[in-house]
This record gives C-alpha cells, sequence and structure tokens, in this order.
C-alpha cells in the first residue's frame, strides 16, 4: 500500500561558497513495486491534460490515476505495442501525445487512443535514426522534434518519418562537439542548446546549420565547470540552468557568454528541475537529492536512511518532474518513485486573545468581506464588527452598545455587503445597518413603512443587488424576501403563502442568486424559487433546500449542500446545479480516491 513519508531531513552541509540551511521537513509519498509500480527504476515523467501521471521505467510505461497503474509494455509479436520496456526518458507533446526514448527506438504514444509508432535505426538506412538508444526529446517552437541519441542527434520529418543527422566530426569545426546527446533545451529567445556528454554544451544556428560550443577551460573560472552535461533547464525567471556530472550546477549569463558556477563536491549530478520559483532541485547519482536556494546560495542533501522510513527511498535520483499541483516528483533507479507535495502557504492567524484588546473579538467567525479600499471586515456571532486595515496590522471593534445609537444594531453578524456605490451593509439579528466612513459608525435601517420597519429590524441574512436598476434584495430569517429601493425609499415585500402558489415556498429565506438572464434565484429553507419577470415567484423545486453559490456558467446555477427528502429520510453530501432551460437538477458526487493525483474528476448521478 501506499506509504507516507515524512522527511526529518539527513542533510550534507557544503562550506565551498554554499552557506548550510536547516531543511524544512517535507511530507513524501512513497510509490514502489509494491503498489503495482511495474518497476523500481524509474527513469523519466510526465503528465497529460487529464492529470494522469505517467511513469517511463526499466520495465515499462505507467499511467498512475492517483490509486492505481496502467502498464504497458513491449509485446513481442505486436509490432503497433511499446518498442522497448527499458525507457530513458520522455517528452510530453501536444494533444496529450507521448515521446519516449527507449532502449530500442523511439516511439510516438497516443495517450487518448492508447497506440504507438515505433521509429528505429536501420542499418544502411542514412534516413533512419542515428542510433535506438534514446538519451533525449524535444520540440522546438518552430515545430521540429529532436531526438538526442547515444550517436548524435536527430531531428524528425514526421510527414516522412524520416530522419536528419548532426554527427560529431573532427574536420568540421561547426559540426556537434559530442555525439552523446543527454539534454535538450531552447531559451526564451528561440536558441536550441544541447548538452553532450563529453563534449559540453552547443547551441545550433538554425540559419547555417551548424553549431557553437562552449567547453570547460580549467584556466577560466567563467567557462563552463564541465564538459560532461547532463540536464539543462529555465527558472521562471527566464534564466538557463546546467547540471554537470563531476561539477555540480552553473548558470549561464547570455549577455557576457559565462557561467555562473556552484560546486557541489563529491556529487554526480544526473537530474535537475527548475520549475521552483527560487529554488533548484538535483538529483544525483548515488548521493541523494539536493535542493538549492538561488537568492541565498544555500544548499541541503536528503539521502535515503534506511533506519527512517520517513526518508528518500533511494540515493540513485533518475528523474525529476514537477506537476500541474506544484508537486515535485522523484524517479529513483531503485527505489521507485517519491512525491514532495507543494508547501502550504504560510498563514497569519488573527484570533481572540483575552489579554490583548487590540486582537479579534470573541465569538466564531460568521462573515467576511473585503471593501474597495482594501479593508478587511469580519464579523462574528456575538462579538461585533471587526476592521482591520490593508496591511492587516490593525484591528478596530464595533459592538452595540444601548446607549449608542450609531452602534452596530446587534453583536451577532451574520454578513456583509457592499453594493455598486460602495455602500457597505451589515445584516444582523436584530435588523440592517449601513456603516458611514466619514463618522466611522453605523446608520439602522428605516422605512416609512411600519410593517417593512418591523421586517428588517429582525434577523436579516444575506442581501444582493440587482444589476439594472440598483435595487437591494434582503433576505431575511422568517420574514420572506425584501426588496428596497434605495434611491426612491420604498420598499416591497415577498412573503410565503402556503394558499399561494405564486408566493415563496418558505419565509426563511437562505441564498440569493442572478443568472446570465438577468432572473432572480431563491434558496429557502424549503426549496428553490425563482422571481419571474412580471414579479411572480415560481417555486421551482419544493422539494430540494438548501445553500446556494452566486456563479453562473454556461446558464447553470450551482447549488452548494442541496439535501433531499425522500421517504422520510434526508440525503446528504450532493452538489448539484440545475438547469434552468429543462427544469432539472444533475447531482455531482466527487469520486473517491486517495490521492491528489490525477486532478479532480467528478461524474453525474
Amino acid at each position: 500500500m501506499l506509504k507516507k513519508r515524512v522527511l526529518f531531513f539527513c542533510m550534507l552541509y557544503i562550506s565551498l561558497c554554499l552557506p548550510s540551511v536547516k531543511a524544512q521537513p517535507y511530507s513524501f509519498t512513497g510509490i514502489s513495486r509494491q503498489d503495482g509500480l511495474s518497476s523500481s527504476s524509474v527513469s523519466s515523467i510526465v503528465q497529460d491534460s487529464s492529470g494522469f501521471i505517467w511513469l517511463g521505467t526499466q520495465n515499462g510505461l505507467n499511467r498512475f490515476d492517483g490509486t492505481g497503474f496502467k502498464i504497458f509494455t513491449n509485446e513481442p509479436f505486436n509490432a503497433a505495442s511499446l518498442s522497448e520496456n527499458m525507457i530513458q526518458t520522455m517528452y510530453m507533446d501536444k494533444d496529450d501525445v507521448i515521446w519516449i526514448g527507449t532502449y530500442n527506438g523511439l516511439d510516438r504514444f497516443d495517450t487518448r487512443s492508447e497506440t504507438f509508432r515505433a521509429y528505429l535505426h536501420s542499418f544502411g538506412d542514412d534516413d533512419s535514426l542515428s542510433n535506438n538508444l534514446v538519451l533525449s526529446i524535444l520540440r522546438d517552437s518552430r515545430g521540429s522534434l529532436w531526438a538526442g541519441t547515444i550517436k548524435g542527434l536527430n531531428r524528425l520529418d514526421e510527414k516522412n518519418g524520416t530522419f536528419v543527422k548532426y554527427l560529431h566530426n573532427d574536420q568540421v569545426p561547426g559540426s556537434i562537439a559530442g555525439d552523446i546527446i543527454r539534454a535538450l533545451y531552447e531559451d526564451n529567445s528561440g536558441n536550441l542548446w544541447i548538452g553532450t556528454q563529453g563534449g559540453g554544451l552547443d547551441c545550433f544556428k538554425y540559419n547555417t546549420r551548424t553549431f557553437s560550443h562552449y567547453r570547460h577551460n580549467p584556466a577560466d573560472p567563467l567557462s563552463l565547470p564541465s564538459d560532461n552535461v547532463m540536464a539543462i533547464g529555465g527558472d521562471p525567471e527566464g534564466r538557463m540552468w546546467i547540471a554537470t556530472w563531476d561539477y555540480g550546477l552553473s548558470l549561464y549569463d547570455p549577455e557576457s557568454g559565462t557561467f555562473e558556477n556552484h560546486h557541489i563536491p563529491d556529487a554526480s549530478i544526473y537530474c535537475l528541475n527548475t520549475q521552483t520559483d527560487g529554488t533548484v532541485w538535483a538529483g544525483s547519482w548515488d548521493d541523494g537529492l539536493f535542493e538549492y536556494k538561488v537568492g541565498t546560495k544555500e544548499l541541503a542533501v536528503y539521502k535515503h536512511n534506511r533506519n527512517n522510513d520517513g526518508s528518500l527511498s533511494h540515493n540513485n535520483v533518475y528523474a525529476l518532474f514537477t506537476d500541474h499541483s506544484g508537486d515535485l516528483w522523484i524517479g529513483t533507479n531503485g527505489g521507485g518513485v517519491n512525491r514532495i507535495e507543494k508547501p502550504s502557504a504560510n498563514f497569519t492567524v488573527y484570533r481572540n486573545q483575552p489579554d490583548d484588546p487590540d486582537s479579534l473579538s470573541p465569538g466564531k467567525v460568521s462573515a467576511v468581506l473585503e471593501d474597495n479600499t482594501g479593508n478587511m471586515w469580519v464579523g462574528t456571532y456575538g462579538g461585533g464588527v471587526n476592521r482591520l486595515d490593508p496591511a492587516g496590522k490593525k484591528i478596530r471593534h464595533y459592538r452595540h452598545a444601548v446607549t449608542d445609537q450609531s452602534s452596530v444594531s446587534n453583536d451577532i453578524i451574520n454578513s456583509f455587503y457592499e453594493d455598486s456605490r460602495h455602500t457597505l451593509w451589515i445584516m444582523t439579528n436584530e435588523g440592517l445597518d449601513k456603516y458611514v466612513p466619514a463618522a466611522d459608525s453605523f446608520v439602522h435601517f428605516s422605512s416609512p413603512d411600519d410593517r417593512a420597519q418591523i421586517l428588517l429590524s429582525r434577523p436579516v441574512v444575506c442581501m444582493l443587488e440587482e444589476p439594472v436598476t440598483g435595487a437591494l434584495w434582503v433576505a431575511t430569517y422568517m420574514d420572506g424576501l425584501v426588496s428596497l429601493d434605495v434611491k426612491k425609499n420604498t420598499v416591497r415585500m415577498y412573503a410565503s403563502d402556503l394558499s399561494d402558489k405564486t408566493s415563496l415556498s418558505d419565509p426563511s429565506v437562505t441564498s440569493l442568486a442572478y443568472d446570465k438572464l438577468g432572473r432572480l434565484w431563491v434558496g429557502t429553507n424549503n426549496g428553490l424559487n425563482r422571481l419571474e419577470k412580471d414579479r411572480d415567484v415560481q417555486a421551482l423545486f419544493p422539494q430540494y433546500f438548501g445553500y446556494f453559490v452566486n456563479s453562473f456558467r454556461s446558464g447553470t446555477l450551482a447549488v452548494l449542500c442541496v439535501q433531499r427528502r425522500s421517504l422520510g429520510s434526508v440525503q446528504n453530501g450532493w452538489n448539484s446545479r440545475i438547469r434552468p432551460c429543462v427544469g432539472q437538477f444533475l447531482h455531482v458526487r466527487m469520486e473517491k480516491r486517495t490521492s491528489r493525483h490525477p486532478d479532480v474528476r467528478v461524474s453525474g448521478g
């Protein structure tokens, strides 16, 4: 079964221009052959648009859906199957096509149709792949697909299925510097970079079809630190990082053509990941996983510890990949795959502290709103109103005072609402208040209509502005729906009358929302209602009750926490949306799963 790992950090401190740092513990999820993985050696990782994680291993291609695997392997008498079980590298192309570099050719795999097409080296055929051991793959911005092998660089003509080869030639200065092509990378300027093993770093010139070379020069500390380039990656700022086998990391400066080198002693760097802002991850061969902080130049290393189940599963790190959620996947050569979940955001907690008068007022937080000036308004159940300044450092309290008519009506706050005129309204358990910024106080709602005055002096739940007229709809806890025309200072009330089918289905209004056609939807404690243009109320679904989310997509109304009465029972846990054109509900349930991957899927029921 999947094993939850917490990395308690086993660290190596590097002293040569890299200050030591105490690493934070990471939450690891380890996946091994015991979980269904076809091999403990994971050499490459990609993710498709549906969220599935694809793992290239030394024993086939694995698709991971968050709970289990689907495995694709070579079938000896099936030319349309994977050409070789030993996978070296993969590249995710458009339309969810994966290009797979194996020990026996280049495969094109369509994840949707689950079909393979192989491109192989054929002795005597100059148009075939230069070698069947494929180490690196890239599609450039010009649309060309490149494949690096242990014997040269190849560019595929997909229409004809043929290759243009680029091989090292000592007699041609502009030829590629080496034939073992470990890495391919295109920078933001459209330059194609090639990392070779033993030949240094090359940049391809499209106009002349030649290569410029960057080699290690022992006499020049600003030169490439090693000619064994294993990986190349671009960080979020567009900078190019190079991983070398026998030195460490290097950052290329395109303006000067020089390199800023960062030595990692006694480490053979094999792979690289630069997708996390401010951090470069480097996987090594038998020396664990390195985390390099760019700003501080701090380095930490995480290694396997057989006495600690929370450590990295193996010290040979074969592949690094950042998924759509920002989680880092680590493929190892012998320990399966590990995942580091993206660190959660840091939260500032505001709570009541009895000894601190400047802390949040007591009571559960019942409402939160940020106004147009950046102030954060926080309502509590029994503790009144709090206002946090835009910096979140100073809290101003507003409490009900019997002797102060300008104080808030009640300390039980149900919700806030800011209308298009930037007026802040406060819904309390004893009426509706309006905030007056100039006086930093409150005005209680008043109406010439005595009945409306009484209704809006009782518990008020929420408010919504009519888009065209600017009238305000006010939902009450037990007295139906009220429409306020602020400009004319007029009021209209919509009550619930069991003898009138055009009235509200229930006097307790819980939520309000407009659809894209301008129709008002009213959620009550006993049914969903829609206000028609003639101001009659249609009780559409009296058997449903719940709270509604104020969002509409493609003419559907999202309904949250709907419950259904059926034969005296209540069914919970539904999310539903209504199709107004046909008057039907679609109930949506989350599929059960134990992992964050792939991306969340829903099913209709």
